[in-house]
């Protein structure tokens, strides 16, 4: 039977004063202006679903996230992560959640990406006799083949996210959150994310909510598409029933927003 993951009912979330962009564009005139970054989103996301947030740049992606997350309160609506509000996470929801952000700025450049998840995994309470064995696991799940002595500053961008996946992972979460992971990353590589993703799901029963501007990736990562439009929801179904949507959107906000 399905888990109800991720529930959100009718959530705004408005950020007071003008943001960096507005700010540019009116010279700086305009500082006391809120911005509305999501705009009465409903969704729901259940276990073994993968659904994609698709929009361009400020359609509110990662504002949705960080309030599944809980790094972000709505300044209107209801969040329901596992049942629980995400303003007051017990530990084992939190536990129970995998977050991989964009640009990971968590892991020390100077210890190697094995030091690293050592390190992680003391703080998420793995027991010293497991940890070793634990993260040599998670490594070779992600695909980090790189040498145990390599430093995290020479790391590539897809090491750098394989290794984010392998701490997101360290808890065996339920729920997999990530925002714009494969910004960057050459196709072999997002070809290889997106089946060690779907063999994830498969075998853990997790869901994953994940936000992304690449509609090859809705399209063919996605059991289900959120279109976003300056904070609202477009569109939400499989990417048949909303490309048109989604296509119609990108087209009025620039070609330069598609990848």
């Amino acid at each position: 039977m399905a888990e109800m993951l991720v529930q959100m009912q009718g959530v705004t979330k408005q950020f007071e004063g003008a943001t960096l962009v507005s700010r540019l564009l009116t010279l700086g005139r305009d500082t006391r202006r809120p911005h509305v970054a999501l705009r009465d989103v409903s969704f729901e996301l259940q276990s073994r679903e993968i659904v994609g947030i698709l929009g361009g740049s400020g359609a509110g992606k990662s504002t949705l996230l960080h309030c599944a997350a809980g790094l972000m309160t709505p300044t209107q609506g209801q969040v329901r992560v596992m049942g629980e509000n995400p303003a007051g996470f017990t530990t084992r929801v939190r536990g129970r959640i995998g977050w991989v952000p964009s640009l990971d700025t968590s892991f020390h450049p100077r210890l190697t990406g094995y030091e690293n998840l050592l390190f992680f995994a003391e703080l998420y309470g793995v027991p010293r006799a497991r940890r070793e064995r634990l993260v040599l696991d998670l490594m070779a799940t992600v695909g980090l083949s790189t040498p145990l002595d390599r430093i995290v500053r020479h790391y590539s961008a897809g090491s750098r996210l394989r290794l984010s996946i392998a701490r997101a992972l360290m808890g065996e979460p339920a729920l997999l959150l990530m925002d714009e992971v494969t910004m960057g990353l050459d196709p072999r590589r997002r070809d290889a994310f997106y089946t060690q993703v779907t063999d994830l799901v498969n075998a853990r029963g997790a869901g994953v909510l994940l936000s992304t501007r690449d509609f090859t990736e809705a399209q063919y990562l996605c059991t289900r598409v959120l279109v976003l439009d300056e904070g609202h929801v477009a569109a939400d179904g499989q990417y048949m029933m909303v490309e048109a949507v989604a296509e119609a959107i990108f087209r009025r906000h620039g070609a330069e927003e598609r990848v």
